[in-house]
């Protein structure tokens, strides 16, 4: 939560991010729990500095489906790349 408070203050840094389709069509949690869910990413996905993309199920696979991907720009400009896989992260 409190990260998402980073991206919904009054400066918010600029945000990318690309999900896989069946984030949103798996049902985990029931329908009140998907309806929130949906509900951030739709609050998120309109803002000005948020860039969301949803790669749908018919894509061909890529080397990032099993390792998340974070590039993060600091104010020196120097971009840092993070990946987490189960257990590790680098």
């Amino acid at each position: 939560m409190a990260r998402q408070e980073v991206l919904l203050g009054p400066t918010p840094p600029d945000f990318s991010v690309v999900i896989c389709e069946s984030v949103v069509k798996r049902n985990v949690g029931g329908p009140e729990v998907m309806r929130a869910q949906l509900g951030a990413l739709l609050l998120h996905g309109a803002r000005e500095t948020t860039i969301l993309q949803v790669l749908p199920l018919s894509a061909e696979p890529h080397g990032l489906m099993d390792c998340p991907m974070s590039i993060l720009t600091p104010p020196d400009g120097v971009p840092v790349i993070y990946t987490e896989v189960t257990n590790q992260g680098r």
